[in-house]
């Protein structure tokens, strides 16, 4: 029975999510972590969706990559952009790019005349956008992608294509690499709204 104690009681995070919590939406997540705890004991293979700007903000080395490590998932669906801003850290002048947090509510005009990209609340050099384009369309040019295929297809091409670029400069596994390693699926449910397919596009 659930006891909805203080968060001061709970010695574990299954403490916390069963027994506390009681409002505010923790009946919903007691629910969803019940559900995964079950089928992850039955080992059901599960699908995960993610959106947002997990890749361009690095959030996917610190629990995207990590949670897909585990195994537990059969395929992935995301969008265009996730896929396209993995590659921003790869390049061989990459270090010479930071991606800051940016004001989200400051002047776009003014980062637009200084030529940074905001994302949400991260900002980068437009040339980062310009070379990650240029690495894309040298990838799609490719015998390997010269032919019909799905959209899971070429991007698990892009993914050897992406850890390839990421071994030669040193910079940790992306998130299109690491579904390349584990023959992991992934799916982009509007694949025209994004850069990948305009760099496509711009190739053909």
């Amino acid at each position: 029975p659930l006891t909805h104690g203080p968060v001061t009681d709970a010695r574990h995070l299954e403490d916390l999510l069963n027994n506390c919590l009681p409002s505010f939406g923790g009946g919903y997540l007691r629910r969803v972590w019940q559900l995964l705890d079950e089928a992850i004991g039955r080992g059901v293979p599960m699908t995960v969706a993610v959106a947002g700007p997990v890749t361009a903000s690095g959030q996917h080395y610190a629990w995207l990559n990590p949670l897909l490590d585990t195994g537990w998932f059969c395929l992935l669906s995301t969008t265009d952009a996730v896929c396209y801003h993995d590659g921003h850290r790869a390049p061989a002048d990459a270090a010479a790019h930071p991606i800051p947090e940016v004001p989200i509510f400051g002047d776009d005009g003014a980062l637009r005349d200084e030529r940074t990209i905001r994302v949400t609340d991260i900002g980068f050099d437009e040339d980062v956008l310009l070379e990650q384009d240029r690495f894309v369309r040298t990838c799609l040019v490719q015998p390997e992608f010269q032919r019909r295929m799905s959209g899971t297809e070429m991007r698990h091409l892009l993914g050897r294509r992406y850890a390839a670029q990421e071994v030669q400069n040193g910079v940790p596994e992306g998130f299109l690499a690491q579904c390349w390693r584990m023959a992991l699926p992934v799916f982009v449910g509007a694949p025209a709204d994004g850069s990948i397919f305009l760099n496509s596009v711009h190739a053909w």
